[in-house]
């Protein structure tokens, strides 16, 4: 769903053939991001020596806080292609949030791959 919302949010630049770099770079990221977060899901059911309720507290968690920068960024990119003054006031307020709610959902990946592994 995260890697879902994150493409959208490249639809409205691709449709006006106009890229804003802060909200591609963004998008790529997230579109990174997402997919670490799936590869620690695949290793998770292919190890399944572990115990669950660690990996899956972790992984909820940077899932969730993830899903909140891909919110943002597609409301900011929408505001900023179709100037939708809503948009643009939502995804304002959001923005306080989405540099160290990024970061924490890195953490909490790394963490929730750690898991897997049993190292933490």
């Amino acid at each position: 769903m995260v890697l879902t919302i994150h493409a959208l949010a490249l639809l409205p630049q691709w449709q006006r053939h106009y890229f804003h770099p802060r909200l591609v770079r963004r998008t790529m990221l997230g579109l990174i991001l997402g997919l670490c977060q799936a590869l620690i899901v695949i290793t998770a059911i292919e190890m399944l020596h572990f115990e669950w309720h660690s990996v899956t507290d972790w992984l909820g968690a940077a899932v969730l806080l993830h899903l909140y920068v891909a919110v943002q960024n597609l409301l900011a990119s929408y505001a900023f292609v179709w100037l939708h003054r809503p948009s643009a006031l939502l995804a304002q307020r959001m923005y306080w949030g989405v540099k160290p709610l990024a970061m924490l959902s890195a953490f909490c990946s790394a963490a929730a791959g750690l898991a897997v592994y049993g190292l933490l």
